[in-house]
């Protein structure tokens, strides 16, 4: 239980009451605020956390500081209570949708300050699919909520031709349109699809709240390949006519070519004939 801190209480009120000026756009929820910090500083935390938690729906009011002075000061009740895993969902959700929110640094405890820090350290380093590819939003559930009590998940496929596959923590199988009643916490959701690459996100489930998550994974489209150019077929030309050899005579071979010297050997027995004739004639 928190200890009575008037200079705090005194302080965090003071800071509502500057903010909570009628330029604000949503009066009703600047009202709500500034009567949750009333309570808070009368300790009638149960009241603080019911207006509180009404007054943190996204859609229904600026995410200036003075929302954020709502947010930390929910986170502080929780952290006040013991309740750190709760406290801690608070403000991971809330940096989701302003990573740069702002903070007090005089006003709440430096618990709530390194808790804060934390939670912006821990979506920082989340890995986020593309924009496209998930959606998220929240219903807000009426009436007093118990502060430890379990939220819900749904999933919805934004592709209905594309078979999702999804898993969320360590269930395996979850179909687009299931409602899981989940303890509040950051949870791991993974999704895949055939032709399509997985993502693997994660998401707070907040007690009294309904998160949302629209997955809508598209296949890649690959460009076709341009059909192949087939070259028409030419015209044929007709062969050019083979010129017929015309023969040529033999001719005797200087070098050693292969045939036999014909005209040598006449020219040899000739002169033979006529050497054995002169003798013949000379012996007589």
């Amino acid at each position: 239980m928190r200890a009575p801190g008037i200079t705090l209480r005194f302080a965090g009120l003071a800071l509502v009451l500057v903010l909570a000026m009628p330029t604000q756009l949503d009066a009703q929820r600047d009202e709500q605020i500034r009567q949750a910090q009333q309570a808070y500083d009368n300790f009638e935390t149960g009241r603080a956390l019911n207006l509180l938690q009404a007054a943190l729906v996204p859609e229904e009011g600026p995410r200036d500081s003075l929302w954020a002075h709502g947010v930390h000061l929910l986170a502080q009740i929780h952290l006040e209570e013991g309740r750190d895993r709760v406290a801690r969902s608070w403000l991971r959700w809330a940096r989701r949708l302003v990573n740069d929110m702002p903070l007090d640094r005089v006003v709440f405890l430096p618990e709530v300050l390194a808790a804060s820090s934390d939670a912006q350290s821990f979506v920082v380093a989340a890995t986020e699919p593309p924009a496209n590819a998930v959606q998220t939003a929240w219903r807000w559930s009426t009436g007093s909520q118990d502060p430890e009590g379990q939220g819900r998940l749904e999933i919805q496929s934004a592709s209905p031709d594309v078979t999702l596959t999804v898993s969320v923590g360590n269930r395996p199988s979850v179909r687009p349109g299931d409602v899981l009643t989940l303890p509040t916490e950051s949870h791991e959701i993974r999704a895949s699809a055939q032709g399509v690459p997985a993502v693997r996100f994660v998401r707070e489930v907040l007690p009294g709240v309904t998160t949302v998550v629209t997955i809508g994974l598209a296949p890649i489209a690959v460009a076709a390949e341009p059909p192949p150019v087939v070259a028409e077929p030419e015209e044929e030309q007709p062969a050019a006519p083979v010129p017929t050899p015309t023969p040529q005579r033999p001719t005797a071979r200087r070098d050693g070519g292969g045939k036999f010297p014909i005209a040598i050997v006449l020219g040899g027995l000739a002169a033979a004939g006529g050497a054995a004739f002169l003798l013949l004639s000379g012996g007589e």
